[in-house]
């Protein structure tokens, strides 16, 4: 949920492969439910709809693949987020914790800090084509 007035809550973010590093879009989440701190990956644009791949925020975060996420997600993903988590944990952790009080320039600043994997550019051409709906 993310809005763009300064009093609303943020209780995830959506980023994409040019932001991370990782050929796949990445959701953060802040804490919801009895669910350990993950993030979550999707091939393609991110939909409750789609199958998707989480990674704990662990020390050392482990893959937890859910039914119906497909073998080259998985094999394409896996290793890839759990280095971008490594590389962004206590950063992670700390928007798991207290993303939902962050204020929209606050939320702005986390998602910039936020380290990239050292790969080369990602190519929109290797990304889904996808609609602005704005």
């Amino acid at each position: 949920m993310a809005a763009n007035r300064n009093d609303d809550l943020f209780e995830m973010v959506n980023l994409e492969p040019d932001q991370t590093g990782v050929w796949a879009a990445i959701t953060i989440m802040t804490h919801h439910g009895e669910h350990e701190p993950h993030v979550r990956c999707y091939d393609g644009r991110p939909d409750e709809t789609v199958p998707d791949l989480a990674v704990s925020i662990d020390a050392e975060p482990r893959v937890v693949v859910r039914e119906g996420v497909p073998e080259h997600l998985i094999a394409r993903a896996a290793a890839d987020l759990i280095a971008w988590v490594k590389l962004n944990r206590e950063k992670l952790h700390r928007f798991w914790r207290d993303g939902a009080s962050m204020y929209e320039r606050e939320l702005e600043t986390f998602v910039f800090s936020l380290a990239r994997l050292p790969r080369q550019r990602i190519e929109s051409a290797d990304l889904p084509a996808a609609e602005n709906p704005y």
